[in-house]
This record gives structure tokens, sequence and C-alpha cells, in this order.
């Protein structure tokens, strides 16, 4: 590989894939209500696969910075319409790494 192949740039634009503002601003929100569950409506299940998967992945900054084992999420389908389920922990884990 030589030094003309490298590019040097500006970092690349936010991943247009899925509504990362929105999910910085709900998981700001549930930091500031520990251990209570909020519910989300989701256009699909598959959308809402998508979402739960990347909050229980590690770290994704896309989520809003979330740690690993920060947030709880699942997902569910009532009367039709699908739900992401999500509740901050990270309050639990502040308390056990403490001890």
């Amino acid at each position: 590989m030589s030094g003309d192949e490298i590019e040097f740039v500006n970092a690349p634009p936010p991943d247009r894939r899925g509504p990362i503002g929105e999910w910085s601003g709900r998981l700001a929100i549930l930091r500031g209500r520990p251990g209570e569950w909020a519910r989300f409506p989701q256009g699909s299940a598959t959308s809402a696969s998508q979402t739960v998967h990347r909050l229980k992945a590690r770290g994704r900054v896309s989520y809003g910075g979330a740690k690993p084992g920060e947030f709880e999420a699942t997902q569910r389908t009532l009367d039709g319409e699908t739900f992401v389920y999500v509740r901050y922990v990270g309050h639990l884990r502040a308390v056990e790494d403490a001890s």
C-alpha cells in the first residue's frame, strides 16, 4: 500500500439507518428515571427487533453512548401494534461496582 491510497477526511457523517438523535434524547430521559420501564411505538416488528438489538449491543454511540448493560430492552406486540420497552439499570451497576 502506498501513501497515494490514503485520504484523510473529517469524521464520517452520522449513520442514517436509525433514529440517532431521537434515541439519544430518549436514553437521557430514562437515565433520569432509573428502573422505570418506558414504552415506544415502532413501525414494525423488524424495526423493533433492530432497535432492541442496537440498545443491547456494546456501547453503541448511535444510541446515546449507552454502555453495555446500562439499559434493558425488549419488544412486544399488543393488539397488532409493536412496541419497544426500555429501562435504565445503570444505577444498579454503579452500586454493585462501589461494593
